[in-house]
């Protein structure tokens, strides 16, 4: 049995497998997802669970190299984009019809 504190077996097995460039987008409901891309949903309801609470929860299990946000978040929720910032620092942005929508293989 698992032992750490991520147990959704599907997100497990991608941090298993990541290695360096490899990308992993978590986005709340409505990211559009084009290709194809793997997509595991883990939504109950709407807000459950909450985007910080997953991203921390990930952020357990795997060694993040840099991120990307898209730059619409400065104008959507500035609290959302202060909250990144306390979990990363730096943070490179990008337009949203510019950013990563898929979990890749480099």
């Amino acid at each position: 049995m698992k032992k750490g504190i991520l147990l959704n077996s599907d997100i497990s097995a991608v941090v298993a497998r990541l290695g360096h460039t490899d990308r992993v987008t978590i986005a709340d409901c409505g990211l559009p997802i084009r290709g194809q891309a793997q997509r595991i949903d883990l939504a109950l309801k709407f807000g459950v669970p909450s985007f910080l609470e997953t991203l921390d929860t990930v952020l357990e299990e795997m060694k993040v190299q840099k991120i990307i946000l898209a730059e619409e978040i400065t104008s959507v929720s500035l609290e959302m984009d202060a909250a990144i910032r306390r979990r990363f620092g730096s943070v490179r942005r990008l337009p949203w019809n510019m950013s990563p929508m898929r979990i890749s293989k480099s």
